[in-house]
């Protein structure tokens, strides 16, 4: 049942993103990076708590999913399909 529901919400969200440009994209990625950055060690202490890892291993985590999310946001300004919208790649 939450497969379904998370497909029904995926392609909900791709009819509302369909006509937002790659700038608009990349511009709340570097958003999200901003903020996840700033909460970094708040997120570590909830990996470690939810999952048992030590922090260190949860630091590095973090750092990955940062570093995730400005890759995101740089290719994400690349004009991939021929215009500037975001388009579901199948």
């Amino acid at each position: 049942m939450m497969q379904k529901k998370a497909i029904e919400a995926a392609n909900k969200a791709a009819k509302i993103l369909k006509n937002v440009s790659s700038r608009e994209v990349s511009e709340s990625l570097y958003e999200i990076f901003e903020e996840i950055k700033k909460i970094s060690n708040v997120f570590a202490e909830l990996i470690t708590f939810d999952c048992g890892k030590p922090i260190k291993e949860s630091k590095d985590e973090v750092e990955r999913s940062i570093q995730t999310t400005l890759l995101s946001a740089e290719e994400s300004k690349k004009n991939l399909w021929g215009n500037n919208t975001f388009r579901r790649v199948y």
